[in-house]
């Protein structure tokens, strides 16, 4: 649970961001609720949870788990954040101005993720401690980059992939886990480790794919189409009162 230290992490190292993302869908309906669609909103709120993720790992008293100190929502707030003004703001710009966000994006994300993965070092490490808004920025530039349906990552199986890909995060863990002897057989049976391994990550990808189309289709897609029923009941509703109104004002000008 991503706001109590000592019971932030998981059986599986991934899994103490479950832990996280539960709060934020928590409270995104009261989030959405406040700040709706308004763009400078939410770069205000990501502003203020860059501020406070930065001054976050100095308030903890002495002692606090170490792994606590990055893992706990407070301190990865900021990346949904940015996640939600990415969303607002690709979805508001012309194509035109897209392509060309992406291309400054393609050598932001390289030269971030080069200073990240490779140098292992991020811009202001020394003041903020482990860089979590650095990362967001870095992944988020990623994500202007591929933002686009010509994108060689879209096909069918990433549609797929897309489709079911919360069941894929939910569930992979949990097969890595209990899949481990298999790799321990492959490993003894093939002299290339690296085949091993890649035979062992094909086997592992076909379970959690197959698991979680299962989840998908079982769990996920039914309570998409109710709540799309429970969204055009909604407007059905909404219409003939939004249509008295204009009616009313039609009027008033007529008068």
């Amino acid at each position: 649970f991503g706001l109590t230290p000592g019971y932030h992490e998981s059986f599986v190292w991934a899994g103490w961001t479950i832990g996280v993302e539960v709060i934020f869908y928590a409270i995104f309906p009261l989030l959405l609720a406040t700040l709706g669609r308004d763009l400078l909103k939410w770069v205000g709120i990501s502003i203020l949870a860059g501020v406070i993720s930065i001054t976050f790992v100095s308030s903890l008293p002495e002692g606090t788990s170490e792994s606590y100190k990055y893992m706990a929502f407070t301190r990865q707030f900021v990346v949904f954040c940015i996640g939600v003004v990415l969303f607002l703001a690709i979805d508001r710009v012309p194509d035109v101005a897209v392509q060309r966000a992406r291309q400054i994006a393609l050598l932001l994300a390289a030269a971030l993720l080069y200073a990240w993965g490779v140098q292992h070092h991020s811009p202001g490490q020394n003041i903020i401690g482990d860089p979590v808004v650095f990362k967001a920025l870095a992944l988020g530039a990623v994500v202007v980059v591929f933002y686009s349906a010509k994108s060689i990552f879209y096909n069918p199986l990433t549609k797929f992939w897309g489709d079911a890909s919360y069941g894929v995060y939910l569930i992979h863990p949990i097969i890595v886990h209990e899949t481990k002897f298999v790799y321990a057989r492959l490993a003894e049976r093939i002299p290339s480790t690296e085949a091993a391994f890649l035979i062992y990550v094909g086997i592992v990808i076909v379970i959690v794919s197959i698991l979680a189309k299962f989840v998908h289709s079982t769990i996920e897609e039914p309570l998409y189409s109710y709540g799309r029923k429970i969204a055009k009941a909604q407007d059905a509703a909404a219409k003939p009162e939004m249509r008295q109104k204009a009616e009313g004002l039609s009027a008033l000008r007529a008068e």
